[in-house]
């Protein structure tokens, strides 16, 4: 899993950041949070980075997307080559 806050910042053509915001309102793994001006904060998430990335990346794509900024990420993944530890083992 992984989880990004995320700094959007939109064109102040009116077109453009109303096309903007509609395809950031559609987007299924983006939830949009306040804004500021042309800024809005919003979350992305998404099942692991490899998804993270390229959702990032279509984000910046989008017309009337000036830029995006992150802010913060949380991953979540687990290892695939770690051994796993039987739950009620002793931790000494």
């Amino acid at each position: 899993m992984a989880i990004s806050g995320l700094a959007i910042l939109l064109s102040p053509e009116p077109e453009q950041r109303d096309s903007a915001l509609q395809a950031l309102q559609e987007h299924p793994q983006l939830e949009l949070g306040p804004s500021n001006g042309d800024r809005i904060s919003a979350v992305l998430d998404t099942p692991d980075t490899h998804q993270d990335r390229r959702a990032f990346r279509q984000l910046e794509k989008l017309s009337g997307v000036l830029r995006v900024d992150l802010v913060c990420v949380y991953l979540d993944e687990e290892p695939t080559d770690a051994p796993s530890v039987p739950s009620g083992a002793d931790h000494e």
